[in-house]
Parts: structure tokens; sequence; C-alpha cells
């Protein structure tokens, strides 16, 4: 009696480390788009963010350059 399928377990391997790669890659551009697109609806004018460093040990956000105009005069800072 087989408990363990070695072919199954070693494609869902593949599968979580093949997802947990692009996630670490992509998470840190789809946070920064994320922001600028909100930040922009709730404020009413342009909202601008360069980067965001996402960091698990110790978790947290860094973000780099966020930049809000003035509703008034929405494409100055």
């Amino acid at each position: 009696m087989k408990v363990i399928r070695w072919q199954g377990l070693v494609f869902f391997l593949i599968v979580v480390l093949v997802f947990s790669i692009v996630w670490f890659f992509l998470l840190d551009g789809f946070i920064e788009r994320m922001i600028e697109k909100t930040g922009t609806k709730i404020v009413g004018a342009k909202v601008d963010l360069d980067n965001v460093d996402v960091s698990f040990f110790p978790m947290g956000f860094t973000f780099k350059r966020l930049q809000v105009t003035n509703p008034k005069k929405p494409m100055t800072n």
C-alpha cells in the first residue's frame, strides 16, 4: 500500500514554487498600482508612487516618493 504518490507530491511542490516566485516578483507592482488607483479616487487628484517594497521579515511596507497633487490643480504637485 502506497501512502504517498510521489509524482503528485512533486507536481504540487512545483506548482507552489512557481506560484510563490511569481507572487514574490509581481506583488510590489500590484500594490503600487492599487495604491495609485485607489488614492486617486479617494483624493480626487493624481497620486503617484515611485516604488513599493514589501518585506515579510520584518513584515511591513516601504513607500518611496509618494506624491499627491492638489485637488484644485490636479496636474501639479
